[in-house]
C-alpha cells in the first residue's frame, strides 16, 4: 500500500476495523480510497471529499499545522500502540512522542 493512499484514507476517519476490514475486501488502501471517492463504499459525504483530496493537499496542511503523519509500521510509530487492538494505521503526531510511560489523546477526529 502506498504511504499516500493510507494518508488520504486515514483521512476519511474511519474506524481502524472499519478500515482494516475494507483494506481485506478491497485488496488495498488505493482502491478503498478510488471506492469511497466514487460511492462504491458506504460512506459519510466528508469522508468522501476527504479521499479526494490529494496527498499533496494534505501533507502541505499538515506541514502548516506543525503536524507529522507517522505510519504504522515505521520505527517512530509508538511499539505499544502497534500491538494494541484497532490500532491506527496512521498517527498525526504533534510535537513528539516520549519514550517513557505518559497520556496521550488518540481518536479519529
Amino acid at each position: 500500500m502506498s504511504r499516500e493512499a493510507r494518508l488520504r484514507l486515514a483521512q476519511a476517519a474511519l474506524h481502524p476495523e472499519r478500515r482494516a476490514s475494507l483494506v481485506a475486501k478491497w485488496g488495498a488502501a488505493e482502491a478503498v480510497v478510488a471506492a469511497i471517492a466514487r460511492g462504491g463504499v458506504k460512506a459519510p459525504a466528508a469522508a468522501r471529499a476527504a479521499v479526494r483530496r490529494s496527498a499533496a493537499q494534505i501533507g502541505a496542511q499538515l506541514e502548516a499545522l506543525g503536524v507529522q503523519a507517522v505510519y504504522r509500521g515505521d520505527p517512530d510509530y509508538p511499539v505499544v500502540l502497534d500491538h494494541g487492538p484497532g490500532a491506527p494505521d496512521v498517527l498525526f503526531i504533534r510535537g513528539s512522542v516520549p519514550d517513557r510511560p505518559g497520556v496521550a489523546v488518540v481518536g479519529t477526529r
